[in-house]
Order: C-alpha cells, then sequence, then structure tokens
C-alpha cells in the first residue's frame, strides 16, 4: 500500500512535466527539460553512442550545456533542439572548409589583403569583387591570369580559390606540369579515366605556371582533354606568364592551340597583373670618421671623411703608427 500511494504521485508530476504548467501556454517550463536531464532518462553512454552513430559530434559534445541552460532560460523543447541543430550546421560548415581548403593544396593559404592590389590596372579593380564572390564559379565561367608579376597572380589565384572553399565549392589547384606528369602516369596505370572524373568533378580548377616549363606532347593532349571536359561546365582558373597569343610555344600545335584557346577564353574573365615598380630609395651617402687609440680625430688634415664605410675591418700598414682602428658614423 505504501508503494501504491506514491505510484500516483510520480505520474502526476510526469504528466505535469508533460502537459505544462496548465495555464495553456505551449511553452514548457523549465521543470520539465530539468526532468529529461535527470538519471532517469537513457545513460550518457547510450546516448553518446546515438549521436555518434548519426554523426552528430556536437550534439554529443554540447547537449548536457545546452539543456542546463535552456532549463534556467526557460526554453521550450523546440528552441532547446533549435540551439543543438544551429551549432551542429555551424560546426560542420567549419568542417567542411577546412576540409575542402585542405583538399585543395594550395600552396599557401592567403586572401584578398594579402594580394599587391597596386600590381593591377585600374581597370580590372572592379572584377576583383564579381571574382570574390564566386559567380563565375556558378556560372561555369574561366578566368585567366596574365603578367610578370608571377607570385601576385598565384596568391590573386589562391585568394579566389580559398574563397570558393568558404561557399561550398570543391577547388583544385595544380602546377602545369604536375597536373601533364599526373595525366601521363595514370595513363600509363590505366587510371586515366578515373582522374578525368575526379578533375570533372571539382567546380575550380586552378592551373598554375602554364607555359613556364616543357611539356611532352602526350602531356598537352592530355591537358587539352581535361579543359575540353570542364568547357561549358566548370570554371578553370588559368596562370601564365605568356599573353594568349604565346601560346603556340608551350602546346606546339596551331590547330590544337587554337582549339585551346577558344574553350577557355569562352566566357573569360581576363587579368593582367604587371610587375610592381618599387620605388627606388636613394639615402644620402654615410660619413664615416677615422679615430685613432685615443678616441680622437686622426690626421684630419689628410684623412677625409668616408663616403661609405669599410667593408673590413681597417689592417695597420707595416712602419706606420698611430694608425686609426675605430670608425665613428656622423649622420647620414
Amino acid at each position: 500500500m505504501a508503494q501504491s500511494s506514491h505510484l500516483p504521485q510520480k505520474s502526476a508530476v510526469t504528466a505535469k512535466a508533460r502537459l505544462g504548467s496548465g495555464n495553456g501556454s505551449s511553452q514548457t517550463p523549465p521543470s520539465a527539460i530539468a526532468e529529461s536531464c535527470r538519471p532517469a532518462t537513457p545513460s550518457d553512454d547510450v546516448l553518446a553512442a546515438h549521436f555518434k552513430q548519426l554523426r552528430l559530434p556536437k550534439f554529443r559534445r554540447e547537449y548536457e550545456r545546452v539543456a542546463r541552460e535552456c532549463a534556467q532560460a526557460g526554453v521550450d523543447y523546440r528552441g532547446y533542439l533549435l540551439q543543438l541543430a544551429e551549432l551542429e550546421v555551424t560546426d560542420r560548415q567549419r568542417r567542411g572548409v577546412a576540409r575542402r581548403i585542405r583538399n585543395a593544396c594550395f600552396p599557401a593559404i592567403t586572401s584578398l589583403d594579402t594580394c599587391d592590389i597596386a600590381a593591377i590596372p585600374g581597370r580590372n579593380i572592379s572584377l576583383l569583387s564579381e571574382l570574390m564572390s564566386c559567380d563565375f564559379v556558378r556560372a561555369g565561367e574561366n578566368v585567366i591570369l596574365l603578367g610578370t608579376n608571377a607570385s601576385a597572380k598565384t596568391r590573386l589565384a589562391t585568394a579566389i580559390g580559398v574563397a570558393a572553399c568558404q561557399r561550398g565549392f570543391l577547388v583544385a589547384f595544380v602546377t602545369a606540369a604536375d597536373l601533364a606528369r599526373q595525366l601521363e602516369q595514370a595513363r600509363r596505370g590505366r587510371r586515366l579515366v578515373r582522374l578525368l572524373r575526379r578533375l570533372a568533378a571539382v567546380n575550380l580548377l586552378i592551373v598554375d605556371n602554364l607555359g613556364e616549363m616543357p611539356l611532352s606532347q602526350t602531356g598537352v593532349d592530355l591537358l587539352f582533354e581535361v579543359f575540353s571536359q570542364r568547357h561549358e561546365r566548370c570554371s578553370t582558373i588559368v596562370i601564365s606568364k605568356l599573353p594568349v597569343e604565346e601560346w603556340i610555344s608551350v602546346f606546339g600545335r596551331e590547330p590544337l592551340t587554337g582549339a585551346l584557346i577558344d574553350r577557355l577564353t569562352h566566357h573569360v574573365h581576363t587579368v593582367e597583373i604587371q610587375a610592381a615598380d618599387r620605388p627606388t630609395v636613394s639615402h644620402p651617402p654615410r660619413r664615416v670618421r677615422l679615430l685613432d687609440d685615443a678616441g680622437r680625430i686622426a690626421d684630419p688634415q689628410s684623412h677625409e671623411f668616408l663616403r661609405t664605410p669599410p667593408s673590413r675591418p681597417l689592417r695597420q700598414p707595416p712602419g706606420a703608427t698611430g694608425w686609426p682602428r675605430q670608425l665613428e658614423l656622423v649622420g647620414a
């Protein structure tokens, strides 16, 4: 009889926790969430195993903390699940961006702030915001970066690639010589079709140093195959110090070069990056005064101010006395 007297009381507490405070409000009181966090619920190990199987690592790490905060703030179950879902989505997006950047194999992680904007002519400055928005990737358009400033072109292409990774696109960065080598090795190993499919699945392919290293005819043909498959399907950024008209020296055959140029320059954005003009700073000559061992000016009549400091210590000539062995910097 004593045990039966407690059963209705427990069921009443459970019903109260499920139905709310009884005032008609749809919001669950904090006591209901606190009830769900008590040891009477499934064990933490079982719940963690369920989260692991569902691939919800943020749920597993944060569900207890968020439950306590929601209980104190009076948030209902819907708000509690919403907070957990937002944490999981944010963490998954962060890990996805990091994974895409890591798989892209960038030479260095750069942003637009680290690019040499001064090396880009004024007419192309307005194009940078469009490229950084990655609208050309959505449209399947190409970008050609030309100019003699090799480091500026690579940094700009990397910044665009990182922005594409942050927006959910798959990006791959490779040099032209390395890409041709991988294609040749895949062809010899009968893995060419698989590699071509992987390259076709990349939303943005960045090919650096086109024309800086000689390519075999087989490598040229395979590069042409890659560019042909990506035509009007996926975006490609080509970095070269040679003008487009001189690409015949890279690919060798004029019909092949013409067909390649037609595919790359169809719906293309061209950015010419010039070599930055480094101003020559002329410093006034530094004057050095010779001192003797006692710290006095050594024979100011015969020893004038030196226009530049000596590159090595002065040596005393044979038979010379009082030769100055110290130097004093006199202004600039």
